[in-house]
């Protein structure tokens, strides 16, 4: 065990300084258990239409962005169809094309960011979703909407193009804008978003998609009623208002972002700049192993192969107490195994 005695977790990517309180005080004064919650969480859906430019016919609700994927992979895919997900992404993603059945095409990344020039040149008439993640897990790159918009027009629009921004808020502080560039293409661009990350609310599992009004009324036909409930609702609703919160969250991972990546290049190793709430990073030793030391030790991170079958750590950006200790940990391993010079 560390020197604290405690678990360290540092392998999920969540808020290291959790919710705002502001959502303590509104869920004691709101709740009501006794009663349903709302299907359709229209007030919910009205702040996020209107800091977005769009219609709230635009709008679901799901539990997290994890239940939206899903619905999404069951309408608009079949074990006839192919679905193209980049190398090292979210992991949902697999998930969600393994429901539906449908054949995974795995696409190269170039220098730990998403290729859409590769994405394109496996686009064949079998596709039927395109899963990105941006900024993308586990790499932290991010790709501009710009680049992203000029892409899409290219694109056959038969091809469902899902674009998942559980980050977004960590690579730009204020999104609110961000989609209303892109609203002509919604047809067949879905956005999903997810309150479990800089909004500190993943127990609550609460998400939302942004899509045309035809995909919004497709996808619903697989949701199913009450969805969310009333906690998640009432968090959600208080939690988007507290920009305060999201922007000391936002500065809180800036700031120890640059101490992992000082620490990391003391040590000899390498990361990947992130524009998230988490870094990869990697040293001159066996990753899997110094995982498992790491874990022995009740630190925990999440360990990847990438497409090369080199490994990395993904380090979620936690308290500043708890990356010191990691790092401690981190040097007094590669000494022992002799990875730096004393």
């Amino acid at each position: 065990m560390n020197q604290t005695n405690k678990i360290i977790q540092l392998d999920k990517n969540e808020n290291a300084l959790g919710c705002s309180y502001l959502v303590h005080n509104s869920i004691k004064q709101s709740l009501k258990i006794h009663q349903y919650p709302n299907s359709r969480p229209l007030n919910l859906i009205d702040k996020i239409s209107q800091r977005n430019g769009v219609s709230p016919d635009q709008v679901m609700f799901g539990n997290g962005s994890d239940e939206l994927l899903f619905m999404i992979a069951r309408y608009y895919s079949s074990p006839t169809s192919e679905i193209i997900i980049p190398h090292s992404s979210f992991e949902g993603f697999d998930f969600a094309a393994k429901l539906a059945g449908a054949k995974v095409v795995k696409s190269p990344l170039n220098n730990f960011k998403i290729n859409l020039s590769q994405i394109s040149q496996r686009i064949t008439d079998k596709t039927s979703i395109i899963f990105l993640a941006n900024p993308n897990n586990p790499t932290g790159s991010f790709i501009a909407i710009e680049e992203i918009e000029a892409w899409l027009a290219e694109l056959p629009k038969n091809i469902i193009v899902v674009i998942d921004e559980a980050y977004i808020e960590y690579a730009i502080l204020d999104s609110s804008n961000h989609i209303c560039r892109i609203t002509d293409l919604l047809n067949n661009v879905i956005f999903t978003r997810t309150f479990s990350k800089i909004y500190g609310l993943a127990a609550l599992r609460i998400g939302y998609c942004i899509a045309g009004e035809t995909v919004i009324k497709n996808i619903e036909q697989y949701r199913a009623p009450y969805n969310t409930n009333t906690v998640s609702q009432i968090a959600a609703s208080t939690a988007i208002d507290d920009f305060e919160h999201i922007k000391t969250s936002f500065l809180h991972a800036e700031q120890e972002k640059k101490f992992i990546y000082e620490c990391v290049e003391q040590l000899r190793g390498e990361y990947v700049e992130s524009k998230t709430n988490f870094v990869l990073i990697r040293f001159l030793t066996n990753m899997e192993t110094l995982y498992k030391f790491l874990s022995a030790k009740g630190i925990f991170t999440k360990f990847f192969v990438d497409e090369h079958g080199v490994g990395f750590l993904r380090v979620t950006i936690g308290k500043h107490d708890e990356l010191v200790m990691l790092f401690s940990l981190v040097k007094e391993f590669l000494i022992d195994v002799k990875g730096v010079n004393r």
